[in-house]
């Protein structure tokens, strides 16, 4: 019951997990989710994890999932309510980003309250993103169990916008959503409650 609930919000629709090969999510370690992030994306990419607390909240439960903060940690919501879809238009998105441009911004969330429900790999520290020069810093969550088919469509065609968009300076971290191996029995037990 607990794989079915925890598949059924990391994506937008139970279509989209079968086509994109989604399988039941297992305990990884940090060498494993890091290997599995440089075959995915490649080697050189900043990464963070979801914290336990993160699967309780609906905010995070999207994979993959992209979240803009603006250069005073605002989030920056893409996607049009009016007309759902999974992703929305993410590539277009970052391609015309543009820190001359106002965006509408959600107090609901900040890039300061998105660093609370994220850790270092290897269940380390509360992430403290080091001071530089950005206009935009750009979340992206990802999971071993979903594949690599879906992040070849999704992720990568995202980043490949950010590099041509030379409008920016920005800043990109993986953050990955698997389940951590090195949680304790506590915690992993913990998952029970979240159905």
């Amino acid at each position: 019951m607990l794989i079915v609930t925890m598949l059924s919000s990391t994506s937008c629709t139970f279509l989209a997990k079968i086509i994109y090969g989604f399988k039941d999510p297992e305990f990884e370690s940090s060498a494993s989710i890091g290997r599995k992030q440089t075959d995915y994306f490649g080697p050189d990419h900043r990464s963070l994890v979801y914290s336990l607390e993160a699967w309780r909240e609906k905010e995070f439960s999207s994979v993959p999932e992209m979240y803009v903060f603006d250069r005073q940690g605002k989030y920056i919501p893409y996607k049009d309510s009016l007309r759902p879809n999974c992703n929305g238009p993410a590539d277009s998105f970052v391609s015309e980003l543009d820190p001359a441009k106002a965006y509408l911004t959600d107090d609901a969330m900040s890039l300061e309250k998105f660093l609370q429900y994220t850790t270092m790999p290897g269940c380390g520290l509360t992430p403290q993103l080091p001071d530089e020069d950005v206009d935009f810093t750009v979340m992206m969550s990802w999971a071993t169990y979903a594949g690599k088919k879906i992040y070849k469509e999704k992720t990568i065609l995202w980043m490949d916008e950010l590099k041509k968009n030379n409008k920016i300076k920005y800043r990109v971290y993986l953050v990955n959503k698997d389940l951590q191996e090195c949680w304790s029995e506590d915690q992993k037990n913990k998952l029970t409650i979240i159905k």
